[in-house]
């Protein structure tokens, strides 16, 4: 079927070009939702949502538990359940555009390893261009909670980070607290939270993966060390998070049989303690970021004058963090 820039334009509505753009377009447009978030922080994809553009989630505050009351006289109270919602979120809307010839297109349809290979350039280059700037989204995203709005618990390695046995020991130790319910690891402190290891995934940069002790990791976590490898995300470098004498309430203290215990901190405006330092890595459940892809359009337009075709594509996503979920930025 023709595309619809020719309806009532063109005679031949059924032209080779016209033809050969609308298969593309239609190969194009399925290759690429088949790719997206198929990348580096792929793990943190949720399912996509039905409608709108917003992502919430629902908390229950924990229930306090009543003791048997014989006499009868508290059996008719009643208890409400506390909810809460608590969402950081960031929009993505973008646009990414291709080009291909008119000449290109003719050749394309001399067979299917030339139409094929069409696809595959113009499917290359969107998924590429749109994948790169999911990357630095994500970034971004991390930026944002852990430095700009103060988002996420604050540990502070207390001049342990540059010792890799050390970082491996404060990682281990925090991954094994998040174990049990507490309010000291999500920076709400709303309710208990609690995780397996498996929840967890741990964010560092290509240098700091290539010293750190993986092996003794998946030990102490008692998994498998392929299986702890998929929960390791390395990136090419830690985003710029960085504390100077930020105020805070200070947490837990966690000694780690080194000199200087780990300490965990909350941002508070009124607070009395400071963290200063840079961002080492990131330890979080997988559910406290959500990566929903809202819409994919793709969109063809022939130019005249310059005999060649454009395809956008229109990416829509959310990026967001929960303050209901566990997650630390563990900085020196």
């Amino acid at each position: 079927m023709a595309a619809t820039y020719y309806t009532g334009n063109t005679l031949d509505t059924t032209s080779k070009e016209v033809f050969s753009s609308d298969i593309i377009n239609k190969i194009v447009a399925q290759e690429i939702d088949s790719k997206i978030f198929t990348d580096i922080f792929g793990i943190f994809t949720s399912k996509l949502l039905d409608t709108g553009y917003q992502v919430e989630e629902i908390e229950v505050g924990n229930l306090t538990s009543t003791d048997f009351d014989p006499t009868g006289a508290g059996a008719l109270t009643k208890a409400n359940m506390d909810f809460k919602t608590l969402y950081h979120k960031k929009n993505r809307d973008k646009t990414f555009k291709a080009t291909i010839s008119m000449k290109q297109l003719k050749t394309a349809m001399l067979s299917k390893e030339n139409l094929a290979a069409a696809a595959s350039a113009i499917t290359s280059e969107l998924w590429n261009s749109t994948s790169i700037e999911d990357f630095e989204a994500m970034k971004a995203l991390l930026v944002d909670i852990c430095s700009e709005q103060k988002a996420m618990v604050i540990c502070d390695l207390n001049g342990n980070g540059g010792d890799m046995d050390a970082l491996t020991k404060a990682i281990q130790t925090l991954a094994s607290r998040m174990n049990f319910p507490s309010t000291q690891f999500n920076f709400s402190g709303y309710k208990k939270e609690f995780n397996t290891n498996e929840d967890l995934v741990l964010i560092i940069d290509s240098a700091t993966r290539a010293r750190l002790n993986v092996d003794s990791l998946a030990n102490a976590f008692n998994m498998d060390m392929k299986k702890l490898v998929q929960n390791i995300i390395v990136i090419d470098e830690m985003p710029t998070i960085t504390y100077t004498a930020l105020t805070t309430t200070q947490g837990l203290s966690i000694a780690i049989g080194e000199t200087n215990p780990i300490i965990t901190h909350k941002y508070n405006a009124e607070g009395e303690d400071t963290v200063s330092g840079s961002a080492v890595a990131i330890l979080l459940n997988v559910k406290a970021i959500k990566r929903d892809k809202i819409s994919r359009e793709l969109d063809d337009q022939k130019n005249a004058a310059g005999s060649f075709i454009n395809y956008f594509l229109h990416a829509e996503d959310v990026l967001s963090f929960s303050t209901l979920k566990n997650a630390i930025v563990l900085v020196d």
